[in-house]
């Protein structure tokens, strides 16, 4: 059987072989459509023939080392080889490398052409940061395949970028607000747990941020959101529960939080009030004193909508407990007349806070009810606490 390829003729009329014909599309890069196109022609037909041309791969060798390979997205260009990728690596890739213009393409035949089998693990990065930023949908080939090559060096620029799809609908996610497993009481919608489609892929997802549970860090960026949602409006009831389990969950850890995240908080209008709004730590108070309404304020102060588990951490702000933020002032001599029940309430608090602080020198650890037999034990704890610094 002839295996000569009878396009295209050379200018004496005879049929030209595998060696002469590549003559035609010598000459540079740069063709016409007709060329580009013929060249397609061209190889599809050795393509779709391969089972009778392998046999004679000999002769063949020799065609990689010309640029005659026609591209998909060009079609006034000829390639060689080593700058095309075989179609089926587009769900890898995208648009970052060109694509040999033919579907099907013979393994034997790409490879003796110098076609690119396997996409590289930079375009696979590339694609997906590109396809993440437009909200496209992103295959979980491309997770897949990344998970296999295990290079860390290659993937270092997906870290911090919103490139995880948890919906494969392009719903991306931070992988540092991504966790193994649901947290939603905690964090609600504010963090995300890795769907079981991608959780096999437990080394891609941990190399770039992915944690099985969350950190002091996840609990103050969680502050710092919610703060950054609300403008001044009142808090949904979820989100208020979230705040509340995170003032204690940081109550917990007191000792693991760094002077530069309570100086990051303080920017930040953290503190739930009993209006159901955020306010900065300034401007609210730790209720400790329930009678406050007996002072008669012109304006009503703001509380802080907290329990006592959340106490450690407000006070870290701080936010000031309300027996200890009072002061009196005489504001005009104009008028001016002595009210024994407000001077008796006010020493009351007064002496309250007092008592508080030195029993907790002492060591006793008690609730303590303001009345008028704390002048004793005032007296008493004074005299202690006196006598310490001498």
């Amino acid at each position: 059987m002839d295996k000569t390829i009878r396009i295209p003729r050379s200018k004496e009329g005879a049929t030209s072989r595998n060696t002469d014909w590549l003559g035609f599309f010598a000459g540079g890069r740069r063709k016409n459509t007709v060329v580009v196109e013929r060249s397609r022609r061209l190889l599809r037909f050795i393509n779709n023939h391969w089972s009778e041309y392998q046999l004679e791969q000999e002769e063949l060798k020799d065609l990689w080392l010309h640029t005659w390979l026609p591209a998909k997205a060009d079609k006034a260009q000829l390639y060689d080889g080593s700058d095309l990728y075989l179609p089926e690596l587009k769900i890898l890739v995208g648009t970052q490398v060109q694509f040999v213009a033919i579907n099907n393409m013979e393994t034997q035949l790409a490879n003796l052409l110098g076609i690119n089998t396997i996409a590289e693990t930079g375009d696979i990065v590339r694609h997906l940061i590109e396809i993440s930023g437009e909200k496209e949908s992103a295959s979980i080939k491309i997770y897949e395949e990344l998970d296999r090559r295990k290079d860390a060096t290659e993937i270092a620029p997906l870290y911090n970028r919103e490139i995880v799809d948890i919906s494969g609908r392009g719903n991306y996610w931070n992988p540092n607000k991504l966790f193994f497993k649901a947290y939603v009481l905690e964090f609600g919608q504010y963090r995300r747990s890795l769907p079981d489609r991608l959780k096999k892929f437990s080394w891609l997802f941990e190399e770039i941020g992915v944690r099985y549970s969350p950190e002091i860090s996840d609990y103050i960026e969680l502050l710092i959101e919610v703060s950054d949602s609300y403008l001044g409006e009142v808090l949904l009831r979820r989100d208020r529960n979230i705040l509340c389990l995170a003032y204690n969950y940081l109550s917990k850890h007191e000792e693991s939080i760094t002077d530069e995240q309570i100086a990051e908080l303080r920017e930040h209008n953290i503190v739930l009030g009993t209006d159901f709004r955020l306010h900065n730590h300034t401007e609210v108070f730790i209720n400790d004193y329930q009678e406050y309404n007996e002072l008669g304020f012109s304006e009503e102060p703001i509380f802080c909508l907290q329990d006592s588990r959340a106490e450690i951490f407000l006070s870290m702000l701080p936010v000031l407990k309300f027996s200890r933020a009072v002061s009196p002032r005489l504001i005009s001599l104009e008028n001016a007349r002595f009210d024994s029940e407000r001077t008796s309430l006010l020493r009351d608090i007064w002496l309250e806070a007092i008592l508080r602080v030195n029993f907790n020198v002492l060591g006793i650890h008690r609730d303590i009810n303001a009345d008028r037999e704390y002048e004793l034990t005032l007296l008493l704890c004074t005299v202690w606490h006196l006598l310490s610094y001498l």
